[in-house]
C-alpha cells in the first residue's frame, strides 16, 4: 500500500516498490497526478479509491508528518486480516535520503527445505522412480 503525500514522494514509493519485486496499490486519494508509466511497470500499479477494500496487503509506505503517519496507521492496525507493517518518511527524508525506507524490509524470503529422513537421509534415493 502506498500512501505518498508528495509527487516526489510518489516516484519514491514507486521506485522502492518495484525495486522489491512488489505490486502497489496506490490510494487514490492522495490528490496527486497518476504519472505516465510504462506499460510493464503500469500493470504492476492499482490506484483505489478505497483501498481499504484491497488488502491483505504486505506493508504500507506512508508519506508524511508525525500527525498524518498516526492517523493513517491506526486506520492500517484496523483492517481486517493480518498485522500490516508500516513503513514511514517525511517528505524532507524522502527528498534527502534514497534509503528513506528500508528495502530489505520489504522482501520476503523463502526458503526450501527438503526433506531426505523418508529416504534413509540418502538423497539420491529421492531420485529414483
Amino acid at each position: 500500500l502506498l500512501a505518498p503525500q508528495t509527487s516526489d514522494g510518489l516516484l519514491h514509493q514507486l521506485g522502492v516498490t518495484l525495486a522489491t519485486g512488489n505490486v502497489a496499490v496506490i490510494d487514490a486519494g492522495c490528490g496527486l497526478a497518476r504519472p505516465a508509466l510504462p506499460a510493464g511497470v503500469a500493470a504492476r500499479v492499482a490506484w483505489s479509491g478505497d483501498w481499504r477494500a484491497e488488502g491483505p496487503f504486505a506493508a504500507a509506505l506512508v508519506e508524511g508528518d508525525a500527525a498524518r503517519i498516526l492517523k493513517l496507521s491506526r486506520t492500517i492496525a484496523d483492517l481486517p486480516g493480518p498485522l500490516v507493517p508500516v513503513h514511514a518518511a517525511s517528505s524532507d527524508a524522502l527528498r534527502d535520503d534514497p534509503e528513506a525506507y528500508c528495502l530489505d524490509w520489504l522482501l520476503e524470503e523463502v526458503s526450501t527445505s527438503i526433506n531426505t529422513t523418508a529416504a534413509g537421509g540418502n538423497a539420491a534415493l529421492m531420485g529414483i522412480g
